[in-house]
């Protein structure tokens, strides 16, 4: 059989009645009881320190923690505004973007049509019969000449 650890404040398991205990057995009865709740109260004044400790602890965490959690909040919520707006910056200079290429496709096209236009007009062009007219107006203008440089020499 094992011996069980004997508690320096445990009461005798025989206590049936305190009127058959003697004065002295009763008197140790009441010691027993003092010291033992003598010892509880020590022990209830080291958990109420802990526990305190422990709420101190706490209140300076939470003190410490929860401002910089608004903070950082408020650093992302600030953060998020700038990117809102930078979207909104974004969208606009796409759309400028896209009038730009609707505007550069159409003088494209509005200059294709007429360099079109131009070298369609270039190649109409009889150059045979463009140069029988200079020919015509060199015989024409040749004579008109001759007789300018008679009057100019006098």
């Amino acid at each position: 059989m094992r011996k069980e650890k004997k508690d320096k404040y445990d009461f005798p398991e025989n206590i049936v009645d305190l009127k058959s205990m003697t004065d002295a057995e009763q008197t140790m009865l009441l010691r027993k009881m003092i010291e033992r709740q003598d010892h509880d109260i020590k022990l209830s004044r080291v958990i109420a320190f802990a526990e305190c400790a422990l709420l101190a602890v706490l209140i300076i965490i939470f003190a410490v923690l929860i401002p910089r959690f608004f903070k950082t909040v408020n650093k992302v919520d600030s953060t998020m505004e700038q990117v809102d707006e930078l979207i909104v910056q974004a969208q606009s200079s796409m759309s400028g973007v896209m009038v730009l290429v609707e505007d550069a496709d159409s003088v494209i096209t509005a200059n294709d049509t007429a360099i079109a236009d131009a070298i369609e007009n270039f190649n109409s062009v009889d150059f045979d019969s463009l140069n029988e007219s200079i020919a015509s107006l060199a015989k024409i203008v040749k004579p008109i000449l001759e007789v300018l440089e008679v009057f100019g020499k006098q």
